[in-house]
Parts: C-alpha cells; structure tokens; sequence
C-alpha cells in the first residue's frame, strides 16, 4: 500500500509540473524458440511495456505490470474461467462477458474452437447463433451446481430448440426465450415482451442465476426491470455487446452503469495484422486495465505487443487509431 500511495503521488508530482514523459520501450531477448522448437530463431524487436504513468489507479494493476493479454484461444477460456471464479468471490451479482462475434469456444467437453484471430470472411448468421449458445453452454457448466435454480434466456425458441437438443439433460437449468414459441412455455413468451410477467416469473421460478443470452435493446429493457426490482438474483449478460460500440442508446447506458464488465474480449484492425481487445476480472480484486494489444505472427516471448492501455474502457475511435497504427 505504501508502494502503490508512493507512486501515485509520484505520477501527481509529474503531472503537477508538467513533466514530459516518453514512453519506455525494451527490446524483447533476441532468440525465441520456433514454432516447432527445432532451432532457435532471431527476433529483435522493440515493443512496448507499460510505464508507471499509464493509467495509474490505486487498488489495481500497477501500471509497470504485465497484463497477460490472451493470443490463444486456450488462454482465453483460461482467464475467461478465471474471471468467472473471481465474480463469485467478489459476489459480484451483475455483470457481462463478450467474446468476438461468431466466436467458437467449443464445447465444454473438448470440442474443437475457433482460432482467436480475425477471419476474411464475415462470420454467419448460423456461426453467430451457435457461438452464442457456446458461451451460453460454458456459463451453464460454471453455474452447475445451481442446475435448479438457474434460467438461461435466449432470444428466440429456435435457439431454445438447439440448446436442449444439443446440451446435456438438465444443463442450463430451465431453458426458454423472450420470443413466442418457447420450447417451455413461459409467462414472458410474446412478440412485445411483458416486462412485469418476465419479472414475475423468474421470481416464481425461485431462481438464483438468470443468464440472458445475447440481448437486444428490448431485452434489456426487461432485463434491467428485474435488475431493479429483484436483488437477489445473480445476472449474467452473455454477448451483450455493451462495451467499445460505435453506436450506444440510453438503455445500453443504463445497462452499462449497471452491469459490470467481467470478462471482455474482441479483436480489430485487419486480418493478419489484428489487435486484441481485453478486460477480465482479477481474482486478487482491484480495478483491472482495459488493454489493447498487437497479436504478432512472428516469434516473439508471448506473441503480443501492448499498444494502449488504460483504467476506464476504450473508446471505438482509441481502438481503431492505435489498432491502425
């Protein structure tokens, strides 16, 4: 604590006299394994590692600390889990997590996921739908020990209809939809959706986690009722696209001040030459970065390069500048 008050009065101290600081730079070790680990091969290359003036917030990651920036998709899931445990530790009861769209992490068994990379082709409507219902498959396995008490709420009755085709019997808890037709009937099932009997009948249900799948702005109208007038249920966004959009409305403001970014991941720029966009929930507490890094396809230490990071999270228009860059 008394590091971290030190430094911060240092990083004032600077700020006050108008200091000018140029970024540190280091040069990573010139040999790095191959990719096949037969020899090793020359990889001189400055990259950038954060200075103590970046973003310095007490009680979060120092700013000269590595931030480790998933390039692979077993990461990913790795930190994605990890921020999952910590929303529990912390008893965090609201809160979203993004992945880029049509995503595939695989199934919960071993299924084979996507590379985390920027694809040429725009992924389809059928690979958006069915990485969703993996993120949704991925929050129900967390939350299993709370089988009878947990809802997961898709959009539409054909997403219900391929979740309990395709998941275990009793996965996700009761599984049904905002739309009409829900494969389980439900009091909030119409095309206008009831807000007062959605609300109701996740009371009724004696649910304790309600994960709502990919929301629309009329969704989440509904969902931020329930928010309101229940405490104590644990809401969980999946791909709500809440952060480091172009385009917001009142009601993705709200939920944005209501909901807390647990875990967020996303890629820009272009193919081959993406960057990655990253937030998750640490463990140990404390105010996580919002970090945007270069993924490198040449061999480097962690195949990674941080070129923006800060406390609060990126704006659309600081994300394409420094992925362009």
């Amino acid at each position: 604590r008394i590091c971290r008050a030190a430094l911060a009065l240092l990083g004032a101290a600077a700020a006050a006299a108008a200091v000018v600081v140029r970024p540190c730079w280091r040069v990573p070790p010139a040999f790095a394994a191959g990719r096949g680990g037969s020899r090793p091969l020359v990889a001189v290359r400055l990259a950038r590692y954060a200075a103590l003036w970046d973003g310095f917030d007490l009680g979060s990651v120092l700013p000269g600390e590595k931030v480790d920036v998933p390039v692979y998709t077993k990461d990913a899931m790795k930190y994605f889990l990890d921020s999952l445990r910590a929303s529990l530790k912390h008893k965090v009861t609201r809160f979203d997590v993004d992945f880029p769209t049509g995503f595939r992490l695989g199934s919960v068994e071993g299924g084979s996921a996507d590379i985390l990379r920027l694809e040429f082709q725009v992924p389809t409507k059928e690979q958006v739908s069915q990485a969703e219902q993996d993120v949704a498959l991925w929050l129900a396995h967390h939350f299993k020990t709370k089988q009878d008490s947990l809802m997961t709420v898709f959009r539409t009755p054909v997403q219900v209809k391929m979740a309990t085709k395709q998941w275990e019997q009793g996965r996700g808890g009761t599984i049904t939809s905002f739309s009409k037709g829900s494969s389980k009937k439900s009091a909030f099932a119409s095309d206008e959706i009831d807000i007062p009997a959605f609300v109701k009948s996740v009371q009724d249900g004696g649910c304790s986690v309600v994960v709502i799948v990919a929301p629309r702005k009329k969704h989440l109208r509904a969902v931020l009722e329930l928010a309101r007038r229940n405490k104590e249920v644990t809401i969980v966004l999946a791909n709500a696209r809440l952060r480091c959009q172009a385009k917001s409305d009142e009601t993705r403001e709200e939920a944005r001040a209501v909901f807390y970014s647990a875990f967020h991941l996303d890629l820009a720029g272009r193919p081959l030459n993406e960057a990655i966009v990253y937030h998750a929930m640490r463990e140990e507490g404390g105010k996580a970065p919002w970090v945007l890094a270069r993924k490198t396809y040449e061999v480097k230490e962690d195949g990674r390069e941080e070129l923006l990071r800060k406390t609060s999270e990126l704006s659309p228009s600081e994300i394409a500048s420094a992925a362009a860059g």
